[in-house]
């Protein structure tokens, strides 16, 4: 059996040699807006990125940091808190982990729309964490390095007031990610690995 398959419609299946189970599903379309952002009355989308949500998650982290944000119980809505951080309990955080639907529904894979925002908020979202991402000097990581669908932005060094936006009320449920960010400040803390 073939490890990578071609899709009907352009994109690549990841399969398992051993099971022939679909592991991963990537599709051109993943590819992000990064480059071309989308203005809107004084709101900048500054990536669109379709992820396939494989263990049922997504992420924005700094593109520096060795470490991912660890889930404690499972049911955590949201996960910043990694073992590796002095002080874990204090913002700014290097990255941050939301908790979404499984990657293979009913219908067989699904993604996760993953979005940017930069100025405001998208209506009709529902906000359930705020934070501070510390960001270094190579900016961020964006999607699922798990299922291999992800996208590096180019942010300026700083710690960004983060919002994280949902479009469902259960982790089960989510669909549509939206990370909110504000006016980066300079960086308080000393950040020798960025350099």
């Amino acid at each position: 059996m073939q490890l990578w398959q071609m899709d009907i419609v352009g994109g690549v299946r990841l399969v398992s040699p051993v099971t022939g189970v679909l592991r991963a599903l990537v599709r051109p379309a993943t590819v992000p807006q990064a480059t071309q952002p989308t203005y809107r009355f004084g709101v900048t989308v500054l990536l669109k990125l379709d992820v396939s949500p494989l263990y049922a998650q997504v992420a924005l982290v700094d593109a520096t940091w060795q470490d991912y944000p660890q889930w404690k119980s499972g049911e955590e809505q949201v996960v910043f808190r990694p073992e590796s951080l002095i002080d874990p309990d204090n913002p700014p955080y290097p990255g941050f982990a939301v908790a979404v639907y499984s990657d293979i529904g009913p219908d067989g894979p699904r993604t996760v729309l993953v979005e940017i925002w930069t100025g405001s908020e998208p209506a009709g979202l529902r906000c359930f964490h705020q934070s501070v991402l510390h960001v270094g000097s190579h900016g961020v990581i964006v999607g699922s390095e798990l299922a291999g669908t992800t996208a590096k932005l180019k942010l300026a060094r700083g710690e960004y007031p983060l919002k994280i936006l949902v479009n469902a009320e259960t982790r089960s449920e989510v669909s549509r990610v939206v990370f909110a960010l504000g006016e980066p400040t300079l960086a308080r803390r000393a950040d020798t690995a960025d350099a």
